[in-house]
């Protein structure tokens, strides 16, 4: 069998002017970001650590700036999360980026946890899902199960299919797919990035943990209302064959 690239698929959507929405899904450490980066270089030959995102605002900055056919990596979009209110906005927010950016032929990769943190309006325009397997550590492999996206329309429900492609012995399953590490100057780029937006992240934190604090201490010392303080709640068809590509 000749070499298939299942990214051949992604490649068609930017000749025929469309855009590209995809999301992996996995543990901590389980090769999302490395995954992501390595598609997003496999399809955009321009593809850097400048490409990758953490929040919302860096997204669409590049949304505004990136030419066509550009890859864009939101990486672990859910740590931006910090109550149910903006995991709502959030998701509100991504919901309009979605819809709004598919003139620009731009491809992005949404790395989560869990599909929990992406509500079903955002999951209805997403294309792919890719879903991480256990790392072939012995040849630096990262493993996905790469789902096409199907929507029932006269239902409204989303489901999942493994994607079948020809070739020259027949139709076969792709049930996952392999990927190369990224070079290790992209690597470094992308970790000292991520390192800068991890503590962007904790003085974030650190703001509104003050802010609690002074208002929680207001509250405390009210002494006319003490009921003012607070309190705290917390289909897979069958096929002849199935198949495993690798993209290098």
């Amino acid at each position: 069998m000749g070499r298939v690239d299942i990214l051949d698929t992604v490649r068609t959507r930017f000749v025929h002017n469309k855009n590209w929405l995809a999301i992996i899904v996995g543990n901590t450490g389980s090769g999302k970001s490395f995954t992501a980066i390595k598609i997003g270089m496999c399809l955009d030959s321009n593809f850097t650590a400048n490409n990758v995102a953490f929040n919302t605002q860096e997204l669409i900055q590049l949304i505004k700036t990136l030419p066509p056919r550009s890859m864009i990596v939101m990486d672990e979009a859910g740590v931006s999360y910090g109550s149910r209110e903006s995991m709502s906005h959030q998701n509100v927010l991504m919901s309009k980026i979605f819809q709004a950016f598919r003139f620009k032929q731009i491809g992005l990769i949404w790395t989560l946890p869990d599909t929990h943190q992406i509500d079903i309006n955002a999951r209805r325009l997403l294309h792919n899902y890719l879903e991480t397997l256990p790392i072939d550590y012995e040849h630096e492999r990262s493993r996905v199960r790469w789902y096409n996206i199907r929507i029932d329309r006269w239902n409204a429900k989303v489901f999942t299919v493994y994607p079948r492609i020809m070739t020259s012995s027949g139709v076969k399953v792709v049930t996952s797919v392999k990927f190369a590490k990224p070079p290790q100057d992209i690597i470094e780029a992308y970790e000292k990035k991520k390192e800068e937006a991890f503590y962007r992240l904790i003085d974030s934190c650190e703001m509104v943990n003050g802010n609690i604090k002074k208002k929680k201490n207001a509250e405390m010392f009210d002494l006319e209302r003490p009921s003012a303080i607070p309190s705290f709640k917390q289909a897979f068809n069958a096929a002849s064959d199935v198949i495993e590509l690798e993209v290098l």
